[in-house]
């Protein structure tokens, strides 16, 4: 069995990785950003459920 310690991560840090995958899934799925500026004048928050609305 392998146990390891829990990673400690500091605010700065977590801000950054955020911010790193944020732009690799805007890279990743352009389509998927026009179709929310899309929806955005049509629906609130451009999503149909509040749950989906990504930061």
């Amino acid at each position: 069995m392998v146990t390891s310690a829990p990673v400690k991560l500091g605010r700065a840090r977590i801000e950054q990785l955020t911010g790193i995958e944020s732009k690799r899934l805007n890279e990743r799925t352009p389509k998927s950003g026009q179709m929310f500026e899309r929806a955005r004048h049509s629906m609130v928050n451009g999503f149909p459920s509040s749950y989906q609305v990504r930061a």
